[in-house]
């Protein structure tokens, strides 16, 4: 029992001092706020979503990631798998989330996908969060940031910087 323990108290140990820390009252105060509307949308209705999003109170987000691979049920993009529960979590306790899907690997591969042209968008990455104003214009961009996190707890790090720097 002991062993088992002292393991996990090395893994933790280890894992805090390579892992980008937030204050615990910054995450306390992003994380006490009352969730928020998360809506799913592609790229057929994305326009129609985000009009609905913009209509909400609030922070709104926008999350553009990989559609689920139908072998496995998880998004084709590892580093969507490992971004996108910290993302939902954090924005939605911020303000409104749009989590938009971009198709399968082989669309979102092409240059010339729709959110890769359109010049509103032109995303170059997955996954990536941007946050928009009331009227729809970008505010703030997160991208590369989370397609380097190499754990979920980095992504949470990640997030709630984002958010806290954004409010």
């Amino acid at each position: 029992m002991q062993c088992h323990i002292a393991r996990a108290t090395s893994r933790l140990a280890t894992r805090s001092q390579h892992t980008p820390t937030v204050t615990t009252r910054a995450f306390r105060a992003v994380m006490a706020h009352a969730g928020g509307l998360h809506m799913l949308a592609n790229m057929q209705d994305y326009q129609e979503k985000r009009t609905a999003l913009l209509a909400q109170p609030g922070q709104h987000y926008i999350l553009f990631t990989a559609d689920p691979d139908p072998t496995t049920g998880l998004a084709w993009c590892p580093d969507c798998v490992r971004s996108e529960p910290s993302v939902r979590a954090v924005t939605t306790r911020a303000g409104s989330l749009l989590e938009c899907r971009v198709g399968p690997r082989t669309l979102w591969k092409s240059p010339d996908h729709p959110f890769r042209t359109d010049p509103s968008l032109h995303l170059t990455g997955i996954p990536t969060v941007l946050l928009v104003g009331s009227e729809g214009q970008e505010l703030a961009r997160l991208g590369p940031e989370l397609e380097a996190c190499k754990t979920p707890v980095e992504a949470e790090a990640v997030m709630v910087q984002f958010v806290l720097a954004s409010q």
